[in-house]
């Protein structure tokens, strides 16, 4: 159903919904493709392990099936809210306009986020040899090198001119914040495509492809290094063939078993949690693991003064231990069991289908909606609180970006004209 979906949606065109299309291509990605990777596992009805996940064949078939019920629920809201016509609008709204000193204020902001990052890693040569690696306090400074990408967004909203100096900083911050995330990359790549869809409705086939080619790099390629790296070696080429290469020339490993074995634990994580429904009661927490948002708008050295061990107590309190991060199935069951599913399903849908309207119709922000559209995506990936923290970030940074705007913007002076009565 849903890959029939995809490739409506892409035969389109201009008019496609994106938001349906980059959802339901996720949902195929990360939970149907990791499902049929796994099926052979399971041929001799045996028990497997993904991560920390144990999986019996039985919780394999559950999984499988709320999984289909679940995408029935999904596929006819969509194809509900698909039947009402959307009217594009074309028009353009004025935006404020940017400033040299407003560029400085960016710059410096980049400056200072690149020297932070430098000093919680020892050295800009250490994040060279720690990537992936999480530091306290890393999270801010990830976000103050995301303001480096409102310039080139802003621009794209209010249909201003682009220049080399928007995409210099974009590009510096983002291979900063790369060395340490590939998914924050990959989120600030779909707010660009969202944005070139919505705002100038020049969004062709070609950039579609590149923009999956550059995410494919990012995460086999890229991450086929960073599993390099991350075993001790070093920027050897000698060692690098060793790795990679066997004497034939061949890989060493299978980049599709290091993707859903390492890289991602959706789908796994659902069956992992099914199978210890099937072997037990779960003590579902409602939801409690979510106040975690509110904790951690707290700086990290602030919130391990006042609140330390916060982050186990919430690791504690979610009834089951088996996912690095759990998949939006996983969590949704782990709080409300399947009534959460349900919920999880609905709200699939409906982001499937509003937010399209929304930033179509230009009846709204769309520099703002067109961000935020994409946290739809961490229904699927995560659990809410996550995309949520990320998604106030992102309001936080686009208001402070305005604000910065506004108080840079040359002033206006009034031409005083002579009273002729007077002379």
């Amino acid at each position: 159903m849903l890959l029939s979906i995809v490739a409506r949606e892409l035969l389109l065109g201009y008019r496609r919904n994106l938001v349906a299309l980059f959802l339901f291509a996720n949902f195929l990605i990360l939970y149907q493709s990791q499902a049929w990777y796994m099926l052979p596992d399971f041929e001799g009805e045996q028990t497997v392990r993904y991560f920390d996940n144990i999986i019996s064949p039985g919780g394999f078939r559950l999984a499988n099936v709320t999984m289909t019920a679940s995408v029935a629920v999904i596929s006819l809201i969509y194809v509900f809210g698909s039947s009402r016509k959307v009217i594009w609008s074309t028009d353009t709204p004025a935006g404020l306009n940017e400033s040299h000193a407003s560029y400085l204020v960016i710059l410096a902001v980049q400056l200072l986020a690149a020297l932070l990052m430098s000093h919680l890693f020892g050295g800009f040569g250490n994040l060279f040899h720690a990537l992936g690696s999480m530091q306290g306090g890393q999270v801010a400074t990830i976000l103050l090198l995301w303001l480096a990408k409102m310039p080139l967004f802003h621009k794209i909203a209010y249909g201003h001119r682009r220049t080399p100096l928007d995409w210099a900083m974009l590009l510096f911050s983002l291979f900063l914040i790369l060395l340490n995330s590939r998914g924050l990359v990959l989120l600030v790549l779909f707010q660009y495509m969202f944005l070139r869809h919505y705002c100038t409705r020049d969004f062709r086939y070609s950039r579609m492809v590149m923009g999956t080619l550059v995410a494919v790099f990012i995460v086999f390629v890229y991450g086929s290094l960073r599993d390099y790296i991350n075993h001790g070696f070093d920027y050897d080429l000698e060692t690098m063939q060793q790795f990679f290469l066997d004497p034939s020339g061949g890989l060493r490993f299978d980049v599709l078993e290091l993707f859903f074995t390492a890289s991602i634990g959706t789908f796994s994580g659902f069956a992992g949690i099914m199978s210890a429904w099937l072997r037990g009661p779960i003590d579902y927490d409602f939801g409690v693991t979510n106040l975690a948002l509110f904790v951690h708008l707290l700086p990290f050295v602030v919130r391990e003064a006042l609140i330390p061990g916060m982050n186990e107590w919430f690791g504690d309190v979610y009834p089951y231990k088996g996912s690095i991060v759990p998949g939006g199935y996983e969590a949704a069951f782990a709080h409300f069991s399947f009534a959460g599913i349900v919920a999880l399903s609905v709200a699939i849908g409906w982001a499937a289908v509003w937010p399209h309207r929304k930033l179509a119709s230009g009846r709204c922000d769309r520099l703002k909606y067109g961000m935020l559209t994409v946290y739809t995506l961490h229904l699927l990936s995560n659990d809410v609180w996550i995309g949520a923290f990320y998604a106030l970030g992102d309001v936080t940074l686009l208001a402070f970006y305005r604000f910065i705007l506004r108080t840079t913007a040359p002033a206006h002076h009034a031409i005083l004209i002579p009273n002729t009565l007077d002379a």
